[in-house]
């Protein structure tokens, strides 16, 4: 694939807004981000670049990390940590 050749592109309706924060899993295979209107979203590329994305009640998600193969950890306004495995 060239360089700077768009891949994917994720919007629309409950994805969320202004993003935030992003992280990638150790094998590529699996994009995390955070955005303005408390979602949380997962693109899982070896399953078509199915998205997947849950809503909070908690404010604004700043940040995002993958800190297992299946395991994100997310943080924002409300100081509080959330950790969500990922199917």
């Amino acid at each position: 694939m060239p360089f700077g050749q768009l891949i994917s592109g994720f919007g629309g309706s409950g994805t969320g807004g202004w993003v935030h924060g992003f992280s990638f899993c150790a094998s590529g295979s699996r994009l995390a981000w955070v955005s303005w209107y408390s979602t949380m979203s997962v693109a899982d590329a070896s399953k078509t670049v199915q998205v997947s994305t849950l809503k909070t009640e908690f404010l604004p998600l700043l940040s995002v990390l993958f800190v297992s193969k299946n395991s994100v950890v997310a943080a924002g306004r409300d100081c509080l940590t959330t950790m969500t495995v990922a199917a």
